[in-house]
């Protein structure tokens, strides 16, 4: 009986299988966690460049004289593309590529005073990603 005992050396094939059934387990994890991550930080791209170029746009209309900006309600669409009025909508309207993103840009116009316009600039990219900067003009 001793003899038995002493004679066992190593391990099973079961023992074998649960500790690989283990490993492969963790890896799995692990590698569905990596995975996630990498789409979270390619979202994460997209909306910085698609922020990045509604703020340029914002940018250039301040940079206009306040009466070049169309008084009344008005509707840009860069997905048509509407055509400008004068020297409005700016640049980057309608599209802008960024890399290889490709944005496009809806505008809308809106009184908000004698003296005040809502300029409000949806920036989408991708097949359904979007983001919305809004600001107030006055002369």
């Amino acid at each position: 009986m001793a003899q038995q005992i002493g004679r066992r050396r190593g391990l099973n094939l079961i023992e074998v299988m649960i500790a690989f059934a283990l490993v492969a387990t963790a890896f799995v994890g692990l590698a569905s966690m990596f995975v996630a991550g990498m789409r979270l930080q390619q979202r994460s791209q997209e909306v910085s460049v698609a922020s990045e170029v509604g703020r340029a746009f914002l940018e250039q209309c301040r940079a206009l004289d306040f009466y070049q900006i169309p008084g009344g309600t008005r509707h840009f669409d860069g997905n048509i593309p509407t055509p400008p009025i004068g020297a409005f909508p700016p640049a980057p309207y309608p599209t802008t590529t960024v890399g290889t993103q490709l944005c496009r840009l809806v505008v809308d116009v809106s009184p908000s005073g004698a003296r005040l316009r809502t300029l409000k600039v949806q920036v989408q990219y991708g097949s359904s990603g979007h983001i919305t900067l809004e600001s107030q003009i006055h002369p």
